[in-house]
């Protein structure tokens, strides 16, 4: 087996980086294009191949932070008090860039020896190049709890130490009709549902599905607003940058549900929809003309669990936050976890 260090996900084919498939969207060459740099951080990616280097075996991406960063990837607020004492940067973390999964993958193909044997090189090689790149500090974010044993328990074995970090919210699509989807739900939260469509209907809106040219700048704008409210600092051109970056690279795998009202956007949610998985994105909402019209719930949660269901989907990825919402709606709770090592 060899090593590669490369700078760029451009630097290794579409075929090729196919072969070690997670099964995640987040850690596909188009999500990982789209991301890349918006960490603002540098980074490098580990890549393990058979000895002729023709066929993938592993690869995962690292981030050198070498100030405190934003919440999601932060490690001195990250870490449980009492489990590191001193700073934290610089640091190397793996993970996919706002997919919130750890993006290290392997092949599928290897039998179990030759999977371990490039994961183990893998690791290897990526807690050298932290070290080398002065890192005090080593860690693996968002990794399934009860899906990637493999990868835990190498860690482990190799002295990181785990601490739990915010669950994913997942909805699977197990009904053959929308109805069938209501009468999963509790009565009480039944009825509401019914009430909050019935409310969104009579209220004269109505949700379009629609591909990546519906993100314009209304919809820019309604992000923003979803942004201001929960006082995060941004602007409209820099959603609308977003916007135009992701319509670049991932516009065939965008589908937004925009809720209207006299042909006026009112709100709106985008998901990517990969391998029979629905992934929440971005949303936005004007919230002087869609809170008594329920647009949240509908345009969030109906609208995309019929389309679901209507495309035999199996999975709706509501990602992080906003978990009470999540689970009265049906979803369930995907355990993640973080893996960390003191390189000092």
């Amino acid at each position: 087996m060899k090593t590669q260090l490369l700078t760029s996900i451009g630097e290794i084919s579409l075929k090729q980086w196919a072969q070690v498939r997670s099964g995640s969207f987040y850690t596909t060459t188009e999500w990982l294009t789209h991301v890349e740099g918006s960490l603002g951080q540098e980074r490098f990616y580990v890549t393990v191949w058979d000895d002729t280097e023709s066929c993938l075996l592993g690869a995962a991406p690292f981030y050198l932070f070498e100030r405190s960063t934003f919440a999601p990837y932060n490690l001195s607020t990250l870490l449980p008090p009492g489990m590191h004492d001193g700073p934290t940067v610089p640091n190397v973390i793996c993970t996919a860039p706002h997919g919130y999964c750890c993006a290290l993958s392997m092949n599928p193909a290897l039998a179990p020896e030759e999977g371990l044997a490039a994961r183990e090189l893998l690791l290897s090689v990526a807690e050298a190049e932290a070290r080398r790149r002065s890192a005090i500090a080593h860690a693996f974010l968002y990794v399934e709890e009860n899906g990637q044993g493999a990868l835990i328990d190498s860690l482990r074995s190799r002295g990181y130490r785990t601490f739990p970090l915010d669950a994913k919210n997942l909805l699977s699509v197990t009904w053959s009709s929308f109805e069938d989807y209501l009468a999963s739900l509790s009565r009480h939260r039944r009825v509401n549902a019914r009430c909050e469509i019935r409310r969104f209907q009579s209220s004269g809106c109505s949700i379009a599905v629609e591909g990546a040219e519906a993100l314009n700048e209304r919809l820019a704008l309604l992000e923003a607003n979803v942004h201001h409210k929960y006082g995060l600092k941004t602007s409209v051109d820099r959603v609308r940058r977003i916007h135009l970056r992701a319509q670049k690279y991932l516009a065939p795998f965008i589908r937004v549900f925009v809720a209207r009202r006299e042909n006026v956007e009112i709100g709106f949610a985008q998901f990517y929809v990969h391998d029979g998985t629905y992934y929440a994105g971005f949303v936005g909402f004007d919230y002087d003309l869609s809170v008594k019209s329920f647009s949240y719930f509908n345009t969030l949660f109906y609208a995309p669990i019929q389309d679901a269901i209507a495309h035999g989907a199996l999975l709706i990825d509501y990602g992080l936050g906003a978990d009470a919402a999540k689970v009265a709606r049906g979803c369930q709770a995907g355990r993640q976890i973080g893996l960390f090592k003191d390189l000092a």
